[in-house]
């Protein structure tokens, strides 16, 4: 068993989002934060015989990464990775799988779509959480005021706190999306953004699908 370049850098942004994860058998990969407020689903081009569990992303990638080209042997109770002539190698052993929150294995569903914005890059939502950090502020939001949507950065317990503020689209509604700084982990890429009423927002570039879940503060208003 191979996993290619693509594969491991795909485990990469789902490990940002749990430190444990148990892999599904096949190609579409899954996870969930610990306080369940954010979902990631992903296609990885390697299909995985079997399901598994890993306790540890950070220390399996770093592991992984001992081996300049790894090959993957895989039993039901730990993955054996080996370099190129079979001379070095590691068994490295699974998790129990029912210690690792799991999350569902089908997409989230997403009713009572309201606000859509077609193309939002990660430069520049980094840009505004490069703000945030800077002017320590925790919250960023998708804001319409009836005529602009902004992505803004701010202290949504005071409203005469600093903000940045980037436009994005145009809209004849007012709402207001609050997402928490520490949910917005998006793998790089082009995104459409989609709103629900149900105080979520779902992202969905070529690669990557994250379900995030927004804070009570959000309103939306026709």
């Amino acid at each position: 068993m191979q996993f290619s370049a693509a594969s491991i850098e795909a485990f990469k942004y789902i490990s940002q989002i749990n430190s444990s994860v148990v892999f599904r058998a096949g190609k579409t990969q899954r996870a969930v934060s610990i306080d369940k407020g954010l979902v990631i689903a992903t296609e990885i081009p390697d299909s995985i015989p079997k399901e598994f569990a890993i306790g540890d992303m950070g220390r399996f990638l770093s592991t992984i990464s001992l081996f300049k080209e790894p090959k993957f042997s895989l039993t039901d109770t730990n993955l054996l990775i080996e370099d190129a002539s079979g001379k070095v190698k590691t068994t490295y052993v699974f998790t129990d799988k029912e210690n690792v929150l799991r999350g569902k294995d089908t997409d989230l569903d997403f009713p009572a779509i309201v606000v859509s914005i077609d193309k939002l890059s990660t430069e520049t939502l980094e840009s505004v959480k490069k703000a945030a950090s800077v002017l320590t502020l925790q919250t960023v939001s998708f804001v319409g005021d009836g005529k602009s949507v902004s992505l803004v950065a701010h202290d949504k317990k005071n409203p005469d706190s600093d903000k940045y503020s980037v436009e994005i689209g145009e809209t004849d509604l007012t709402f207001n999306f609050d997402i928490s700084v520490e949910r917005l982990k998006l793998a790089p890429g082009t995104y459409s953004v989609d709103m629900s009423e149900k105080k979520m927002v779902r992202f969905i570039s070529e690669k990557y699908r994250y379900w995030i879940a927004c804070d009570s503060t959000s309103k939306f208003s026709r």
